[in-house]
């Protein structure tokens, strides 16, 4: 196959196979969540099939055993294929993002909710230690919130107050593009999000909130946690305010 083919140069094939339509208005359909998607695959080269949402029929992630042809046909039907061949050497977003926009300028299709990351746990803390108290203003709620000790965390403080516009990601966190790019110096590779965390997603210079559980994400950062009620403040707000406490 053409990963084997590669694989001997150090270049990384891999096929994402995503059923039904893109929409950013529906429920794992954003591109947002699609560019993620692929961000993984690229970050974790792991195997050559990846499906956007597992398959009745077989497995996620088969590179081995091919599609019964039951389920090959339903997907045929409304799937784009989405090679993504980079460098082992090129980790870097901006690759990944190429990749990414590629496929959403062929794609037709409906993507599921981002692949969970297969990085084993990180040894360093969990990142919800309280240094810092923050407060947080959710469309004019004040919602008492930490920060932890992280160089990330860190980083982030030095940017307070900051008035951010959020947008919904997968029902599961609101996130709002920052102004300049944080450190993730000595950060995990990756991370369990939990309802109430705050993070940075360091590929898209982003801060992300959670309001419901979502799946391990290559390149996010525990920032800290807000306290109890604030998740579901969070679930409706369109705007985020975020300073030291007083």
């Amino acid at each position: 196959m053409l990963h084997d083919a590669l694989a001997p140069e150090n270049i990384h094939a891999a096929q994402l196979i995503i059923p039904a339509a893109i929409r950013p208005d529906v429920e794992h359909s954003s591109p947002d969540v699609l560019a993620r998607r692929l961000y993984d695959i690229h970050t974790e080269r792991d195997g050559f099939r990846h499906y956007s949402e597992p398959l009745p029929d077989q497995p996620q992630d088969d590179p081995v055993n091919p599609t019964p042809f039951g389920a090959l046909a339903r997907v045929v039907l409304a799937a784009s294929l989405s090679l993504v061949a980079t460098a082992c050497t090129d980790h870097s977003p901006s690759a990944a993002a190429s990749s990414a926009a590629a496929s959403s300028s062929s794609a037709s299709s409906e993507p599921a909710s981002p692949q969970a990351s297969t990085d084993p746990a990180a040894t360093t803390p969990t990142g919800r230690t309280t240094a810092m108290n923050i407060r947080l203003t959710l469309d004019g709620h004040p919602v008492a919130a930490t920060l932890n000790d992280s160089a990330t965390a860190r980083d982030f403080a030095a940017q307070l107050p900051l008035t951010l516009s959020l947008r919904d990601l997968n029902r599961a966190e609101k996130i709002a593009d920052l102004p300049r790019k944080l450190s993730t110096s000595g950060a995990p590779e990756a991370a369990d999000p939990e309802v109430g965390d705050l993070a940075y997603y360091a590929p898209w210079n982003q801060l992300a909130t959670y309001y419901r559980d979502a799946p391990r994400a290559a390149g996010l950062v525990i920032l800290g946690h807000m306290a109890d009620g604030g998740a579901e403040r969070l679930a409706t707000a369109d705007e985020i305010t975020v300073e030291a406490a007083p």
